[in-house]
């Protein structure tokens, strides 16, 4: 695909302007991760939750939180645990669902997010039994 690396980065229109009606923009990468480059269920696509939007001729899904939480722990950081923290409250997953995610997920061959994989699994395991006492 070397044709994309030669193109300029896409851009999405912010929501907010100057009095000039200059648009905000942000930076939207040029390819999408693959499935081989996160951390995510085999066949997650078969628990995808489907978007209820005011859309006539597209349908649009996202994976489900349990995909959700998987990818985010491949960095672990500050703000993806918080969102897991956040997904985990929308969508209560018992300790026991969550262990089985864990061995069914499938994980890029890269030391680095193994590791960093490995040590996010008991936090998110503490984040799920705090969440079920709520």
């Amino acid at each position: 695909m070397a044709f994309l690396e030669k193109r300029e980065p896409r851009f999405l229109a912010g929501t907010t302007g100057d009095q000039r009606g200059v648009v905000q923009r942000r930076s939207v990468p040029d390819t999408p991760l693959r499935e081989s480059e996160i951390i995510i269920r085999p066949g997650w696509h078969e628990w995808r939750v489907r978007l209820q939007l005011p859309l006539k001729k597209l349908e649009v899904y996202r994976p489900a939180a349990t995909d959700l939480i998987l990818t985010k722990m491949a960095r672990g950081d500050a703000q993806d645990l918080e969102d897991i923290e956040f997904l985990l409250a929308q969508e209560p997953l018992s300790q026991r669902e969550l262990q089985e995610a864990f061995e069914r997920a499938r994980i890029p061959d890269v030391p680095e997010i193994r590791d960093l994989f490995v040590v996010a699994q008991p936090k998110v395991l503490a984040m799920a039994a705090g969440a079920s006492k709520e």
